[in-house]
């Protein structure tokens, strides 16, 4: 599981740049929300250009801002510390049954946990959910 955690944390890493890029690239416009806004017929404006684009859209786009992609990275690297915190714990302790169960437990979310970034290169078959 040592490689499905670097792996992972590297495209954690990856998301956090990007969201970081993009905070700073916003910094320099004026508007509410950084220069992202919604008119009054649910067009998106951004950086002073209109864009035709559904309300529904629009509003997804919104809710996965660079601040709440930070706060999910995060999350997801505090769920990485609990795992490896539990395969330590694991370790000190093979023999017991109780640890074993925690094992499978831990190693079925990590897969989840991957899932999403399937797509990127590196992602292994073996990491897919059973």
């Amino acid at each position: 599981m040592g490689d499905l955690v670097t792996w992972l944390r590297a495209q954690l890493d990856e998301d956090e740049q990007v969201a970081l890029e993009v905070l700073a690239e916003r910094t320099t416009d004026d508007g509410p929300d950084n220069g992202v806004q919604i008119d009054e017929s649910g067009r998106l404006l951004i950086g002073g250009a209109d864009y035709a684009i559904r309300a529904t859209v629009t509003a997804h786009i919104l809710r996965h801002s660079p601040n709440r992609v930070l706060a999910e990275v995060e999350a997801k690297r505090r769920i990485l510390d609990l795992y490896e915190w539990a395969a330590i714990r694991r370790s000190q302790q093979p023999d017991d049954r109780l640890h074993l169960g925690e094992q499978a437990v831990a190693e079925q979310a990590l897969w989840h946990l991957a899932e999403p970034y399937a797509d990127r290169p590196g992602y292994r078959d073996e990491w897919r959910p059973t």
